[in-house]
């Protein structure tokens, strides 16, 4: 599991914010279980690095380092 130093949680994603961002449960239900999962887990590899960062809009990565996070360490 990763292990990250947060400085600043406020920009961090909790679970019902990102389950507000889903499609509505319509389209969702054409999501199978390993999409689902798959957007859940970079959605926790974004909150996790915008932990380690100062500030909203700056705190925010990019795809590119959440994908580099998810490659190195085990992300759930």
């Amino acid at each position: 599991m990763a292990s990250l130093e947060s400085s600043d949680t406020r920009g961090s994603m909790e679970i019902p914010e990102v389950l507000e961002s889903l499609p509505p449960l319509a389209r969702l239900r054409m999501w199978d279980e390993e999409h689902l999962r798959a957007a859940l887990r970079f959605a926790n590899a974004a909150g996790a690095l915008a932990t380690t960062r100062k500030g909203a809009i700056p705190a925010l990565a990019t795809a590119e380092e959440i994908h580099i996070l998810m490659q190195k360490e085990a992300v759930r």
